[in-house]
């Protein structure tokens, strides 16, 4: 994602603006690119990591279409490095990756970015931005408010959008999506000319938002990411000298700030949590307890499925009810969208308990009975996808997900208290060596809360380390 406007010409993306650094570039050979309109722009993408072993760090992630990366085969998106970082390593470089188109979600109103315009009769150019729903827009009209005519613009490149002769102010707009839903909106520019702009435009609000619905998943095979090297320019962290707190001190791991680490990503990664590296930035040193497992997956703990402490409050603790705590003045849904949600200082001060889903979950996750309706026949799902998909996806212990007990049978919670019942002596698994899933020890195993996940207790893995012998 090589120059500071972008093949899609939006500029520098403020990291406090839609979509909060998420950004990602499309080969020219991609389908979803060659399908436009506007060489996708504007349009979100789920990216899930699929490598196997400790490669994978997080869940999937949304980006949006920024730019395009002409080097890239069509089946491989250059997505932005503080993106990349919460599903694994930037250093890695390229990951195994699977993705499906989405939803946008912005949190704001589309917003009109009029790039260059000198009034009536001169020449008008601007791009769409904060589109939501499909993402995509195809058309773009303009008149003079309380006129007949409208006059429909050309895409010269990427998102822009271009007319040779403007109506005068004030200008209303006509935008239509790909899917050919419209939306209308008076009145938006209400100044004669003076707007000349290379990075990003003056934004004008249109009050009107597309609008937001299940948009038809890609189910392809896998395919290859890389992370970008463009992490600069709209990001300005801070410098941070070493300090010590309590005997906790930030110990780095090269010469890069842990200031800067952890805008990154880095917090989780389990290297830095093994070698407790930038402890007092990452928010450790007062959870340093629940975060001292060693191994390739050590930061599960911080992350751990529904149900595990780390990340479950019941709705009676502070930030369950009423206005929820966050650590600045940026919205809860910022901070999620940033992948804040699971940072150690997030859970232990129980920071935007609401909007992150700690909040009641773990009465929501009990097993439910096999006598259950979810539990016999034909499973009920969100949507037209496939409950392993859904599963594929990392859904499956979404608070939605469990609240209704969606795809109950495919995400295990099915009958598995009955199924964790105590396990007699002799039963395999309980004399002599312990039966595990892997090379890592069932200690491991235990620390990274996998006891009373289905398929430990259906293979009565790790027994006696459990406590499932009698």
């Amino acid at each position: 994602m090589g120059t500071s406007v972008g093949a899609c010409g939006y500029g520098q993306i403020p990291k406090n603006s839609y979509p909060y650094f998420k950004v990602a570039a499309l080969s020219p050979q991609n389908k979803y690119y060659q399908a436009g309109p506007v060489d996708a722009c504007g349009q979100c993408f789920e990216i899930q990591c699929t490598e196997g072993g400790s490669v994978c760090i997080g869940p999937p992630v949304t980006v949006m279409i920024s730019d395009e990366c002409p080097e890239c085969s069509a089946n491989h998106i250059d997505i932005q490095s503080l993106a990349f970082a919460s599903l694994a390593d930037p250093g890695l470089g390229i990951i195994n990756m699977r993705y499906r188109r989405v939803t946008c979600e912005p949190s704001t109103d589309i917003k009109v970015a009029v790039l260059d315009y000198q009034g009536a009769g001169a020449w008008l150019r601007l791009s769409i931005v904060d589109t939501g729903g499909r993402g995509a827009v195809k058309a773009v009209m303009t008149r003079t408010s309380g006129t007949d005519s409208w006059v429909q613009l050309t895409n010269t490149w990427g998102a822009q959008w271009e007319l040779p002769s403007a109506p005068a102010p004030p200008l209303d707009f006509k935008i239509v999506c790909d899917d050919n839903e419209t939306v209308e909106s008076l009145g938006v520019v209400d100044v004669d000319g003076g707007i000349s702009s290379d990075t990003g435009g003056v934004q004008f609000g249109t009050g009107v938002q597309f609008g937001v619905g299940q948009v038809q998943a890609f189910n392809g095979p896998s395919v290859s990411a890389s992370a970008s090297a463009s992490a600069g320019g709209s990001f300005s962290a801070s410098a941070s000298a070493s300090a010590s707190v309590g005997g906790c001190s930030d110990v780095q791991p090269d010469s890069n700030s842990c200031q800067q680490q952890m805008a990154w990503g880095k917090c989780n990664s389990s290297d830095y949590v093994k070698n407790n590296w930038c402890a007092q930035t990452c928010g450790r040193c007062s959870v340093s307890a629940s975060l001292s497992t060693s191994g390739p997956a050590a930061a599960a703990v911080a992350i751990s499925s529904v149900g595990g402490s780390a990340s479950t409050s019941f709705s009676s603790s502070p930030g369950c009810q009423g206005v929820e705590t966050k650590p600045d003045s940026n919205s809860c849904q910022q901070q999620k969208d940033w992948g804040k949600c699971n940072a150690p200082d997030y859970i232990s001060n129980n920071w935007c308990a609401q909007t992150c889903g700690r909040c009641a979950v773990a009465a929501a996750a009990a097993p439910a009975p096999s006598s259950s309706p979810d539990c016999q026949g034909a499973e009920t799902k969100p949507d037209s996808n496939s409950c392993q998909q859904q599963k594929d996806w990392g859904k499956c212990n979404a608070p939605d997900y469990i609240s209704n007990n969606w795809c109950a049978q495919t995400c295990g919670r099915c009958a598995v208290a009955a199924a964790a019942a105590p396990a007699p002596s002799s039963s395999p698994g309980c004399q002599g060596a312990e039966i595990k899933p892997d090379s890592n020890s069932c200690q491991q195993q235990k620390n990274w809360g996998k006891c009373d996940t289905p398929d430990y207790v259906k293979n009565n893995w790790c027994a006696q380390t459990c406590g499932r012998c009698q």
